[in-house]
């Protein structure tokens, strides 16, 4: 049986992103600009599960933008992020 939720999924979910965050540090240019969420062209994504990462691509250190959930409304949370 897989299991859903509860704080073994957590640690999992949470090592990825940790994972996934020391990647993009180390190489930035691991990222996709996405042209369908936003017109930012400093602004690069990478997927871990079903999330995005958002980041400016070129910063030191590493700057986070934000992480969504790929259901809700990306676009429209980068605008209220975003310059």
């Amino acid at each position: 049986m897989i299991e859903n939720g509860g704080p073994r999924v957590a640690r999992h979910v949470l090592a990825s992103f940790v994972v996934a965050f020391r990647s993009l540090a180390k190489q930035p240019g691991m990222g996709h600009k996405r042209e369908d969420l936003t017109s930012n062209e400093n602004l690069r994504f990478w997927p871990v599960f079903s999330y995005l990462v958002a980041y400016k691509h070129g910063s030191t250190p590493l700057a986070i933008v934000a992480v969504i959930h790929g259901k809700r409304d990306v676009a429209n949370l980068l605008q209220s992020r975003t310059p």
